[in-house]
């Protein structure tokens, strides 16, 4: 006997047969954690636990838990007492339905995927039981649900007559989609059949994946095919999420099987990579209980599919027009799964659109593909026929081809030889150029070599008094830097030609820019009695950002050609601030330049001659200079933003102008010391620096000027050498030069950036040259800085300021020179017969003189004998080699090293014994003899090193 409590509280009154009654709003609810409470206990001791529902429908996710549902039903109806009650959800395991009447059970109804579908009440393909109510009795139903799935229960109930109708139209509509989604199965086998293509197979596997799962959903699978197989339908069913996995697999399968443009990103081929993994790996993890699983599935299937529609957008943007059905069709699909998902996960209310919104969105998709593929057919089919067309106008246009063959050919040759002659005329010109730029380079190369080599002589065989060789040197470095900058404007062309030309911005002070142009051009124009005038615009600001000496080699190029071109008259130099179109900001500033000359000017059809390269326009003026000067400035102004334009009138001068867009600065950066003050890097201890070069009077140079500057000195002539040193003396910063034998200096800075010690070191590049490399791309390499040969001493000193954080002081140069012996002790070309005797009078070496050249300094004299012992055998053995192999220019190559090495240590005969050889190089008269005097020479002068390094007097 049950109590009379039973009853649930506002019951359901059921009359109309032609209504559905839904049962969400009457129900209470009692969650089972346990799932263990009989139908007994629940009535007997938790009937008073029962909570009303106050949902429109009874979702409730996944839950481990048993749901009970208490509900009452009154049937006011005396004609009908047949009534059903259906749920309309198939993945339920267990179902329990009791009938009580009065305090009676009545009936005990299983139901469920567990239980055998032979049992049910009736066949349908979801769960239907049939009650037979009373009129006017109240009844009263306990229902119990278990389920590994989530736990959705739209219980309604309604008349036979209505489930029947019912049943038909939700089967007609059913069918439908099943018809519809077998028509394109079909056709996709027929498709992969005949065309053999992936992305059939692929599409095929999807849409039968999305086939059973609906198919399952629905209840179909359970009720056509394991109709009478009910462990095999349990067993399926248990497994059944596996396909979702499979389905999206499918997919992506599907998708990657497009032809993907080498644009596309890779990070598409990473992601869809993962996303295979993770779909692959999700049928092992039932093993760890499926709802513990089955949660991540939305997500992960939301994430993929918002991927691959990315991945369309890509397709669509880089031309691929049938990625447009493809974005909709799966943002169709993407609606329709996560409002499913939503609905069975309880997030979201039920209704009838939602409960079909998978099939809907899965629906468009597939129609969207089909669109596609006629899309993507008819594509193909009108590039077919436009390649029919083409076809057909090609073997007409060659049938006319072949008619104007002849014309053609004839046309050819007139035009062919024609093209010869103009052809032979440009050769001729452009040898004729080459010519005259090489005879112009020659003599502009040889003036200050002639004076570079002109006072060497005069140094080394006459006396002169110190302010004589004060003068001299000063010609000396002048005729040096000459040189100097025709070389760099051969670099700087050869730069532009290769797309190598950079440029290296900073803040400069415009005002003392200008007033340096303007001290060094009034020099030149004095020297000619030529009026020099400027205008400078107030309104300049103070400090201007972008590469200031290359704007300087441009205007320095336009004013010295303005007073180089102009024997009487004035050159004028205008610089003002003026608007520009574009609309600037605020921190950008429109500079124009001008120069005007009252030269001879150019004629108009010599003027697109001027900025060619290697060419000068000829004038009454005997031509000098390499003619490159403003080409290269007209580079440089492009690369700046701006374009050199000239003005000239024949007889009554010339003006050049150009205008750059350039962005003003507020700080001003201090220039650098005058020249005639000596740095003095300040330091306590003084800073060490490792000097790393393999020829020996280079390292030699760096260190006299690291010595002059205050800073320790370290030597190493390769990068084994650089490296154990920088191991064992830690130097703050060291000068690692590019081009080195067997391990360069690129090499060697990887090898010492890998090492911890002394990876930290800032290490600078030095070298003459670095194979057509720009600064940046040296400094990419790993080089904390850059210094080119020639070295300067100011550069350097600012590199090791940089670098190393110190301050620098200046101190006023002392002008007065040592006086120094430099009549030469070798004898004069043309006396042979008593060259070995002279030389025999010679000292092995002048250890006064070496000290003197190294401020007599003995532990850096020692130091130099112990390299030159090293490196002189060396050079001996490859000069030996070069005039074996008669090759000239590597036996003067290495002439020079010995020469420099010998003087540096005052090696007098051995000295004498090179000379003597290089002057009979030079005249083609080499004797054997000399070269084994040289090794017997040496061998003394190693005797001599040997007792001076042990602390001996010399012999």
């Amino acid at each position: 006997m049950l109590h009379s409590n039973t009853l649930a509280n506002n019951p359901i009154t059921i009359s109309n047969t032609d209504k559905t009654y839904i049962i969400a709003n009457h129900v209470d609810i009692f969650r089972d954690k346990s799932k263990s409470f009989t139908i007994d206990k629940i009535i007997l001791a938790h009937s008073d636990a029962f909570i009303s529902s106050e949902k429109k429908d009874l979702n409730f996710g996944f839950t481990n838990d048993a749901i009970w549902l208490r509900f009452s039903v009154i049937n006011t109806n005396p004609t009908i007492t047949q009534w059903m009650m259906m749920i309309s959800y198939y993945f339920l395991w267990e179902i329990d339905f009791y009938i009580i009447q009065g305090d009676q059970i009545i009936d005990h109804k299983k139901s469920g995927i567990l239980t055998p579908s032979k049992t049910y009440d009736l066949p349908n393909r979801l769960y239907v039981f049939d009650l037979l109510l009373q009129a006017e009795n109240a009844y009263t139903f306990y229902m119990r649900f278990a389920s590994d799935m989530p736990i959705s229960l739209p219980i309604s109930i309604i008349s036979l007559n209505k489930l029947t109708k019912r049943s038909l139209s939700q089967n007609f509509l059913k069918g439908g989609f099943y018809g519809i989604l077998l028509l394109i199965i079909i056709y996709h086998i027929y498709l992969f059949g005949t065309q053999k293509e992936k992305i059939h197979f692929y599409f095929l596997g999807f849409i039968l994946t999305f086939f059973l799962i609906r198919f399952t959903f629905d209840g179909f699978t359970r009720k056509v095919i394991f109709s009478d197989y009910h462990q095999a339908n349990i067993l399926f069913s248990t497994f059944f999420p596996i396909l979702i996995p499979i389905l999206f697999f499918c997919g992506i399968l599907f998708v990657l099987s497009f032809t993907q443009p080498t644009k596309m990103p890779r990070i598409f081929n990473s992601i869809f990579l993962v996303l295979k993994l993770i779909w692959f790996s999700f049928g092992g993890f039932f093993l760890l209980g499926f709802s513990r699983v089955i949660p991540l599935f939305p997500v992960c299937a939301v994430f993929t599919m918002i991927v691959i529609i990315f991945f369309f957008v890509f397709l669509w943007k880089l031309g691929y027009s049938p990625a447009y059905y493809y974005i909709l069709g799966w943002v169709f699909f993407a609606t329709g799964f996560v409002v499913y998902s939503l609905l069975r996960l309880n997030y979201i209310p039920g209704n009838v659109f939602f409960e079909v919104s998978m099939e809907i969105g899965f629906l468009v998709m597939i129609l969207c593909f089909q669109f596609s593929f006629i899309y993507q057919a008819n594509l193909i089919k009108k590039q077919k026929q436009s390649y029919h067309l083409q076809l057909i106008e090609k073997a007409e246009e060659n049938a006319m081809l072949i008619q104007m063959q002849k014309i053609r050919l004839e046309e050819e040759v007139a035009q062919r030889t024609k093209e010869l002659y103009d052809a032979k005329n440009k050769a001729e010109q452009a040898n004729l150029t080459k010519s005259k730029f090489f005879a112009s380079i020659n003599h502009d190369l040889r003036t200050p070599l002639n004076s570079i080599m002109g006072y060497s002589q005069i140094f080394q065989y006459a006396n002169k008094s110190p302010q004589a060789f004060q003068e001299g040197f000063q010609a000396v470095h002048e005729s040096g830097k000459y040189l100097l900058s025709l070389i760099n404007d051969l670099l700087d062309m050869s730069k532009i030609e290769s797309s190598s030309f950079e440029l290296l911005p900073d803040i400069f002070d415009l005002n003392d820019f200008i007033a340096r142009i303007q001290k060094t051009i009034q020099v030149l124009a004095e020297q000619k009695n030529l009026i020099f005038t400027t205008s400078v615009d107030p309104n300049l600001p103070d400090a201007i950002i972008t590469d200031e000496k290359r704007l300087y080699q441009v205007l320095f190029n336009l004013l010295g050609n303005a007073v180089k071109f102009t024997d009487k008259g004035e050159v004028s130099f205008s610089i003002k601030k003026t608007k520009d179109k574009g609309h600037l900001n605020e921190n950008t500033v429109s500079i124009y330049f001008e120069i005007k000359d009252t030269g001879p000017g150019i004629k108009k059809e010599h003027l697109p001659d001027i900025f060619v390269p290697y060419r000068q326009v000829s004038s009454t003026k005997i031509m000098e200079g390499s003619g490159l000067g403003l080409s290269i400035s007209q580079s440089i102004v492009q690369l700046m933003g701006g374009t050199i334009s000239v003005d000239s009138i024949p007889g009554k001068g010339s003006t050049f102008w150009f205008q750059l867009s350039l962005p003003s600065a507020k700080k001003i950066k201090s220039r650098s010391t005058e020249i005639r003050h000596i740095p003095q890097i300040v330091s306590d201890p003084p800073k060490k620096i490792l000097i790393v070069d393999d020829i020996l009077h280079n390292r030699v140079v760096l260190k006299e000027f690291l010595t002059i500057v205050g800073c320790d000195s370290l030597l190493a002539e390769n990068g084994h050498e650089c490296i154990q040193k920088a191991i064992e003396s830690k130097p703050d910063l060291i000068l690692l030069d590019i081009q080195m034998p067997i391990m360069d200096g690129i090499e060697t800075l990887h090898l010492m950036r890998a090492m911890n010690d002394i990876s930290h070191i800032p290490v600078v590049a030095v070298s003459a040259s670095v194979n057509g490399m720009t600064i940046q791309s040296i400094l990419q390499k790993g080089f904390n800085d850059f210094i080119p040969k020639p070295v300067e001493l100011y550069k350097l000193v600012q590199t090791i300021q940089k670098h190393l954080d110190v301050d620098v002081r200046y101190n006023k140069q002392n002008n007065c020179l040592q006086q120094k012996n430099v009549l030469s002790d070798i004898s004069k070309p043309g006396q042979a017969s008593s060259d070995n005797e002279k030389i025999d009078q010679l000292p092995i070496i002048d250890i006064k003189e070496a000290k003197a050249r190294l401020r007599n300094d003995d532990s850096l004299f020692k130091q130099i004998l112990e390299m030159a012992v090293e490196d002189i055998p060396l050079y001996i053995a490859t000069l030996e080699e070069n005039l074996f192999d008669r090759q000239p220019g590597k036996v003067q190559q290495n002439l020079h090293k010995l020469k420099s090495s010998f003087k540096l240590i005052a090696a007098k005969r051995c000295l004498a014994s090179i000379e003597l050889i290089s002057q009979k190089i030079d005249s083609f008269n080499d004797d054997p003899a000399d070269f084994h005097s040289l090794k017997k020479e040496w061998q003394h002068l190693f005797h001599q090193i040997k007792l001076i390094t042990k602390g001996k007097k010399a012999e």
